[in-house]
């Protein structure tokens, strides 16, 4: 995955954020929607939230700002920050 600045935002993004995001989580990419954000699943907790940091770096091969890993509250705001 690449930095958002191409601009892709679509259907494929979405999913990959998704796939990231329970993999991090170590649950099913079914339960992992859109809109799914730190309030709405039990794993996402504070580990979670740091495996999640580490998934998209690894993803991005860079470190997030201090101001982008703040601005992580949902799928959606992953999405924002990755592209496939």
């Amino acid at each position: 995955m690449a930095s958002k600045e191409s601009g892709d935002n679509g259907p494929a993004n979405l999913l990959e954020t998704r796939r990231l995001v329970a993999r991090a989580l170590n649950i099913s990419v079914d339960g992992v929607h859109q809109d799914t954000s730190i309030n709405s699943l039990d794993a996402w907790d504070s580990m979670g939230y740091l495996r999640i940091v580490l998934a998209i770096e690894e993803a991005m091969g860079t470190e997030l700002t201090v101001e982008q890993v703040l601005s992580i509250e949902s799928v959606e705001d992953i999405a924002g920050l990755v592209q496939v």
